[in-house]
């Protein structure tokens, strides 16, 4: 990728509007469309994280819950209430 192609595949700043940024990256190729869309599979937001996480939790305090001591529901009740945002 050539220095050009680097600076118009970069990405999009705070003041930039969005038309602006997809005009250049779509004059850069399909190349830089695809990896500027594997760089955005790598990320992980926090978001997603989060997610994961409380359904981990979720999964794993039923199961506690099932086995062990019904005030362990209220584990997944937490759980899910950080979900609902």
């Amino acid at each position: 990728m050539t220095n050009t192609s680097t600076q118009q595949t970069r990405k999009r700043g705070c003041g930039e509007p969005l038309d602006g940024y997809l005009a250049r990256l779509a004059e850069a190729g399909p190349e830089a469309i695809c990896e500027r869309l594997e760089e955005l599979d790598r990320e992980l937001s926090i978001g997603r994280a989060t997610k994961a996480a409380a359904g981990l939790l979720v999964l794993g305090s039923l199961g506690a819950s099932a086995s062990r001591s019904r005030l362990l529901a209220l584990i997944p009740f937490a759980a899910g209430c950080c979900l609902t945002q």
